[in-house]
């Protein structure tokens, strides 16, 4: 998830770079991007709602409001409730799309000496949380993993990555440097510490994560032709749906895992069964992008065209 919301930043502060003072059209843009696979998760698992659990109505009302407002991370305890395994991520992704127009603008300003020294800070907010998990093991997992304060970090270290880049910092031999930070990145991960989880080694996986990033956006040749080949390309797409509907695979496949079994043996082999998951994740990927996905997200940019809510969008319209 590191790689996620820091490849987000760096991604919005290229595509946005320059162009915040059109907020309202931003933030429909975002809208569109998320929100319509993000319902269509959310329903399909709802039969999970209460994985079990008895809520009350008032609690049954509570989760639903903070999913429909995209709230829930900011509540670890609703982490292994309904659909927020798989959702909290975008509640993070929504706080730090409020946070971005407002706080690249006044980075783009820092002189690069002030941009170093913002990006050690995030490193270490970055890393504090996983350390004081160490200290109050009593805490709920997701107060460390999935509340969005402390996530915002990667995403702002994602943005400094790129104002680098768009400063002139460049690897003078990046695809080198995508292999020796790979290679430095296993090397340290073979010597982790047992029991310690995921945020807990953020302290060697951010410099890894955004040195990775910077350097493929520099890379060339083999690496590049493999990164940008059609198939590639098609998946990025899809990632999107991808990561939206494993939690409803997942659950599918807990439900009906006797029943798969009972119906072929070969279910019963989990190579078989994680090859088959992994399909089946993919067909509903590409159905999501391909039928919900693009053709809602067109259709609200045309809508915020329509009423001028979206200035770009809407200039676009007239060139057409």
């Amino acid at each position: 998830m590191s790689v996620f919301f820091v490849l987000s930043g760096f991604l919005l502060a290229y595509q946005y770079s320059g162009r915040y003072e059109d907020k309202k059209g931003y933030f429909l843009k975002r809208l569109a991007r998320i929100y319509p696979i993000y319902v269509v998760a959310a329903l399909s698992t709802i039969p999970w709602m209460w994985r079990g659990q008895i809520f009350t109505i008032w609690d049954t009302a509570a989760l639903v409001v903070t999913n429909i407002f995209v709230m829930q991370a900011w509540v670890p305890s609703y982490f292994g409730f309904w659909n927020n395994g798989g959702s909290w991520s975008i509640s993070v992704e929504v706080f730090c799309y409020a946070i971005l127009p407002f706080a690249a603008p006044w980075m783009t300003k820092l002189s690069n000496g002030r941009i170093a020294s913002l990006a050690v800070l995030l490193y270490a907010w970055s890393v504090i949380p996983g350390q004081l998990g160490r200290i109050w093991p009593d805490l709920p997992f997701a107060f460390f993993y999935a509340l969005p304060a402390f996530r915002v970090s990667e995403f702002l270290l994602g943005v400094c990555g790129f104002l680098a880049i768009q400063r002139g910092f460049r690897f003078s031999r990046p695809n080198l440097a995508v292999v020796v930070i790979l290679i430095v990145f296993v090397f340290l991960i073979k010597r982790r510490a047992p029991g310690v989880q995921y945020i807990g080694y953020n302290w060697m996986v951010m410099p890894v994560v955004v040195g990775l990033i910077m350097a493929l956006c520099q890379s060339d040749g083999r690496i590049y032709k493999l990164l940008s080949c059609n198939v590639f390309v098609w998946l990025g797409k899809i990632s999107y749906c991808f990561y939206s509907f494993q939690a409803l695979v997942l659950l599918l496949m807990i439900k009906f895992h006797a029943d798969l079994i009972a119906m072929s043996s070969i279910f019963s082999i989990n190579w078989v069964l994680c090859i088959f998951a992994f399909v089946l994740l993919i067909l509903l990927s590409a159905l999501g992008h391909h039928l919900v996905e693009e053709p809602c997200r067109r259709k609200i940019q045309k809508w915020a065209a329509v009423r001028g809510y979206d200035r770009a969008a809407k200039r676009e319209s007239y060139s057409v």
